[in-house]
């Protein structure tokens, strides 16, 4: 997946580096000035080596750690897709109570996200996603033993809050990690492991369920996360080495400042929040939180028109969600290679000609309308099919192309929101973490009743007609990259 030589980073000498070249955002805090090396807290020192770089071994546990929560937060939810039908019946509730157990958890997720990173950002990342995954240890053991609808949705709130935290985490750590060449084909395989997991999961769990029952998937979740949180705690580095460098001035500072450092240390847990008031950030994230409500309405859609029209079993619903495989692999290997080729194409022109250097540079207007069409054509395509009871192989092959679109799409527009923020890299997750959750939420809990209102063949031409009218709107934000650089030298 990765060369050995893209995981190098060095926190003195690259990172100045990037400051000589006037590449915008350094993406590592590390280089602000020479001092820092010599100021880094001894939880850093120590996974580094001698050449001022992380050791091999750690950089590729950071990047496996981050990986490894986002295949078990993405199953967590996507997974739950097969196993709808079988928690209806067993716990005698509504179809609207039982895609509730899906929607409440991206709620919580997109609410509390926000919370997670404002701590991360200030107090490192290490701790923050050992205290959470403590959380979805329990909540799984809860929601394996629940014995009616409401209990097992106050677990799987449970289960959201510690997975809100990982959520905004792993790409934060990444971005502490890789410089910013590296970043887009870095943050694009990690993105397209969400979609690894949304494909891959309903299949494991709906095996699970025909021959188990549901509740063992929960306790499958369960074991996995104990594992998880082992590794953590035993193996994870810290990366932010700014929450380590405010540790290591809050402990060098005088005795009489100690009521002003206590009130600093206050922490407002919605500070990351903020980024939402710069309007490129916001757009971004409600188109993606668009898309994610088109795609969250259809992979609930999927499951019970599958399971019901098509009358396939659980097993067999979750091997057709394999098919966005292929898709998202395609995805990953073309955006992150697109948006690496372009942004560094367009900084060496600039170099050349004397010109600033800007995040949006890393922005396409072709590869947005690539992500539109890709998007557009299956959505409606699917929503006919069903509509018309055609042959059940269409939808299949729709999901496959949905999914290449979704691929592009995380890769051209997450790593321009992170890369734009650097510093709040946590924070810029989070940001479009809380969008995406509250548009997955209303995609779980109304997209299967206004599908059923309109029907699936108008319902999904309407949304695809808004994601392909909206999508010339980088032009906007490329047009005004002088006005968000400003808002962002004033913030940093």
């Amino acid at each position: 997946m990765f060369k050995q030589g893209d995981l190098k980073i060095n926190f003195s000498k690259a990172a100045k580096a990037d400051i000589d070249e006037d590449v915008s955002n350094n993406n590592s805090v590390l280089a602000n000035s020479r001092e820092n090396t010599l100021h880094l807290s001894e939880d850093l020192v120590n996974d580094i080596g001698n050449d001022g770089s992380f050791l091999q071994s750690k950089k590729y546990i950071v990047f496996s750690i981050a990986v490894l929560s986002q295949i078990l937060n993405q199953s967590s939810a996507s997974g739950l897709y097969p196993i709808l039908p079988v928690i209806q019946e067993e716990l005698n509730t509504t179809v609207t109570l039982a895609n509730a157990t899906v929607a409440v958890y991206a709620i919580m997720i997109g609410i509390l996200s926000s919370v997670w990173a404002s701590y991360a950002d200030r107090l490192g990342r290490r701790r923050v996603f050992i205290s959470s995954n403590t959380f979805l240890v329990l909540g799984n053991i809860g929601s394996a033993l629940s014995v009616n609808i409401g209990m097992l949705l106050g677990f799987r709130i449970t289960c959201a809050i510690g997975a809100a935290a990982s959520n905004a985490l792993g790409a934060g750590m990444i971005n502490d990690v890789f410089r910013d060449h590296q970043k887009g084909k870095a943050l694009s395989w990690f993105n397209t492991v969400s979609l690894y997991s949304i494909s891959g999961s309903p299949l494991i769990c709906g095996s699970i369920v025909q021959y188990l029952g549901w509740r063992s998937v929960f306790w499958s979740l369960f074991i996995s996360y104990c594992v998880l949180w082992i590794i953590i705690v035993l193996l994870l580095p810290e990366t932010n080495a700014c929450a380590l460098q405010k540790k290591r001035q809050n402990m060098e500072k005088n005795r009489e400042q100690a009521p002003q450092t206590r009130k600093n240390r206050i922490i407002n847990p919605f500070a990351s929040l903020k980024l939402l008031a710069f309007p490129n950030m916001l757009i971004v994230c409600l188109y993606l939180g668009f898309i994610g409500f088109t795609h969250r309405a259809m992979g609930v859609s999927f499951t019970w028109v599958y399971n019901s029209q098509y009358q396939f079993t659980t097993t067999m619903v979750g091997l057709f969600y394999l098919s966005g495989l292929p898709g998202s692999t395609i995805g990953a290997f073309i955006g992150g290679m697109i948006s690496d080729r372009v942004y560094m194409t367009r900084v060496e022109r600039a170099k050349e000609s004397g010109e600033q250097i800007y995040p949006e540079m890393r922005l396409s207007l072709p590869g947005m309308f690539v992500v539109s069409i890709t998007l557009v054509i299956p959505y409606v395509t699917y929503g006919w099919c069903v509509e018309k009871n055609l042959h059940f192989s269409i939808g299949i092959f729709c999901l496959t192309f949905v999914s290449l679109g979704l691929s592009l799409a995380g890769c051209l527009l997450t790593v321009y929101a992170i890369q734009s923020f650097p510093n709040h890299s946590s924070s810029a997750q989070a940001c479009m973490q809380t969008v995406k959750c509250a548009f997955f939420a209303a995609g779980s809990l109304w997209g299967t009743n206004l599908e059923n209102i309109a029907g699936s063949g108008i319902f999904y031409t309407v949304l695809g007609g808004i994601l392909l009218i909206t999508s010339p709107f980088i032009i906007y934000i490329q047009r005004n990259y002088k006005k968000w650089q400003e808002k962002r030298d004033a913030m940093n």
